[in-house]
C-alpha cells in the first residue's frame, strides 16, 4: 500500500521495562468531505485491528479491518480523530489528528470539451447546450449535475453584439439566434452558470466558459 508521507504519524509509548514503538498510519484520502461518507485506514505496529478503539469528535467510528467509515456534515468544521488501543478492559490513548472539512469539489461547466480557450465557429454552431465534467465522481459514484440556468454574451472588439438568458442546459431559441450571430474572432462568454448538485440542496453557481471563435 502506498504511504503518504504527510500522513504517517509516529508517536512513541513508554514504560518502565521497555520501550515500543507505535506506528499509526491515516491514509486512503487526502482530504475529509462534507456530506458523503469518507472512508480511513488505521493501523498500528504490532497492535491488531480489532484492538483498535477509534473516535470522531468523541463519538466511536465502527470499522472492519482497519478501515472506518465515517461523515462529516460542513465544510469549515475540524474533526478530531482519536486512537486508542484497547487492552485488558481498558483503553491506551495512542494519537490524535486533526482534519478540516472541505466541501464538495464543484463540477466544471463545457462548452463540447472545451472550458475555456479557442473554439472554431462551426464547432460553437454545432453545440446544443452546456454539459458538466465531474472529475470527482469517485468520490461519491457516478452522478450527474445539470445546469439549471446560464447567461450568454456576445461580444465584437469589445462592443456588445448581444447577451441573453438561458433557463437549463439546452440552448433555448434566443441564445440559438444570438450565437447565429457570431464571428470569427467574437468573444463568447457563457456566465452565472448555475447547477444542481444531489449533494447541494440550493443552486450552485460554477466557473465561467470564455471562448475565443476563431
Amino acid at each position: 500500500m502506498k504511504t503518504n508521507p504527510i500522513l504517517l504519524l509516529l508517536i512513541f509509548v513508554f514504560n518502565a521495562s521497555f520501550a515500543q514503538e507505535v506506528a499509526i498510519e491515516i491514509s486512503k484520502i487526502d482530504y475529509i468531505y462534507e456530506r458523503i461518507a469518507n472512508t480511513m485506514t488505521i493501523t498500528a505496529a504490532r497492535i491488531p485491528c480489532s484492538s483498535l478503539y477509534v473516535t470522531a469528535n468523541g463519538k466511536e467510528l465502527s470499522g472492519k479491518n482497519c478501515e472506518y467509515t465515517f461523515g462529516a456534515k460542513k465544510a469549515g468544521e475540524r474533526l478530531e480523530i482519536e486512537v486508542f488501543e484497547v487492552k485488558k478492559g481498558d483503553t491506551c490513548f495512542l494519537q490524535k489528528r486533526i482534519f478540516g472539512v472541505h466541501p464538495i469539489p464543484l463540477p466544471i461547466p463545457q462548452l463540447g470539451n472545451k472550458r475555456s480557450g479557442k473554439m472554431g465557429i462551426g464547432e460553437l454552431k454545432a453545440q446544443r447546450g452546456v454539459i458538466t465534467i465531474d472529475e470527482y465522481y469517485y468520490l461519491y459514484g457516478c452522478a450527474h449535475t445539470p445546469v439549471t440556468r446560464f447567461r450568454i454574451i456576445v461580444l465584437r472588439n469589445e462592443d456588445l453584439i448581444g447577451t441573453t438568458f438561458n433557463k437549463g442546459a439546452v440552448f433555448e431559441s434566443q441564445t440559438k439566434a444570438l450565437l447565429e450571430k457570431v464571428q470569427v474572432g467574437d468573444k463568447v462568454y457563457f456566465v452565472d452558470i448555475f447547477g444542481k448538485h444531489f449533494l447541494r440542496p440550493e443552486e450552485t453557481i460554477l466557473n465561467p466558459i470564455e471562448l475565443e471563435i476563431e
